[in-house]
């Protein structure tokens, strides 16, 4: 299997993944909801397009910093993701 299917699949998948996220953002209900699928979206894009530019870039400066960027995401996200919804539930909001 070449480098470039193997990029290209993985970019695919990246933007479905976003686009479904988007959808659910946008079909949920409550704020609560929302927020399911908000968080999933900083870990079902970013870590596929990371990983393109790996196979692309290999360890070189462009994919280390693209590992770095998602691992980020990846730690960031869900932390983002438990304050909001704890900023939601003080407000009594769901």
């Amino acid at each position: 299997m070449s480098a470039s299917v193997v990029e290209w699949t993985l970019l695919a998948f990246a933007v479905c993944a976003e686009l479904g996220c988007v959808a659910g953002v946008v079909a949920a209900r409550g704020a609560l909801a929302r927020l399911h699928y908000a968080a999933a979206g900083t870990i079902a894009g970013p870590v596929p397009v990371a990983l393109a530019v790996l196979v692309r870039e290999s360890f070189t400066q462009p994919g280390v910093n693209a590992l770095v960027i998602a691992a980020a995401l990846v730690v960031l996200g869900p932390l983002l993701a438990i304050e909001t919804a704890r900023a939601i539930r003080r407000q009594g909001r769901r």
